[in-house]
């Protein structure tokens, strides 16, 4: 299953229609995350979709900001092909959210939406974006609230389809507290996309370099 695509995949109208509601999300996400990364200075910056999919929201991002290099990071060759594609200007790398390939301290911005739900291990991940940020970077991570519109797939199965394409539905506690490690500082929490989604912003501040990786 492909988790970044809907229905019929790319070019069916049921994908279509997933696509453009993720495109209207994207757009808001975007112009929330942009500000957080215009303190760090003069020097050309660098942001991280970890688990992008098709990577539309660094596409925006980037298109803010002519000094902003975005790279997308997903293990699914076709979601990376496809954000090439659209996009010759941004940095596509298959490889594994576990164990990312790009040394400590890399970008100024490390995010992504909709991603860490389906992961074995939160933790693991989110010690690797924590790794790969810039000291005083910026992580954000969102996820789908369980509180919010999808408050009835609390009842689906955990093995059924539809709760596997969904993942793991998180409270604005749930997800603060996955989000808590040593030296990290949380600046906001927020409900997006009508409630659909929670998201945590937090800062490196003080946080070890090295943290959950290997050295460069």
């Amino acid at each position: 299953m492909n988790l970044w695509s809907f229905g019929g995949g790319p070019g069916s109208l049921s994908y279509a229609l997933f696509d453009g509601l993720r495109r209207i999300l994207n757009r808001a996400l975007s112009s929330y995350l942009y500000p957080s990364i215009m303190k760090t200075g003069p020097r050309r910056l660098r942001t991280l979709e970890a688990g992008a999919g098709p990577g539309y929201c660094s596409s925006l991002i980037a298109a803010m900001d002519g000094e902003v290099k975005s790279t997308i990071l997903d293990l699914d060759r076709n979601a990376l092909n496809l954000a090439a594609q659209r996009d010759k200007n941004i940095q596509t790398v298959q490889g594994d959210l576990y164990s990312m390939p790009f040394a400590n301290s890399s970008f100024d911005l490390v995010f992504n939406s909709s991603t860490m739900e389906h992961l074995s291990s939160f933790d693991l991940a989110f010690r690797e974006m924590v790794r790969v940020a810039q000291p005083e970077g910026t992580i954000f991570v969102g996820v789908p609230y369980k509180y919010g519109p999808f408050l009835p797939f609390n009842l689906v199965p955990p093995t059924h389809p539809v709760s596997v394409w969904m993942g793991k539905l998180y409270s604005r506690r749930q997800l603060r507290k996955a989000c808590q490690i040593e030296g990290l500082v949380e600046k906001h929490s927020r409900l997006y996309f009508f409630g659909c989604f929670v998201g945590v912003l937090l800062s490196k501040e003080g946080a070890s370099r090295g943290s959950g990786g290997p050295p460069p």
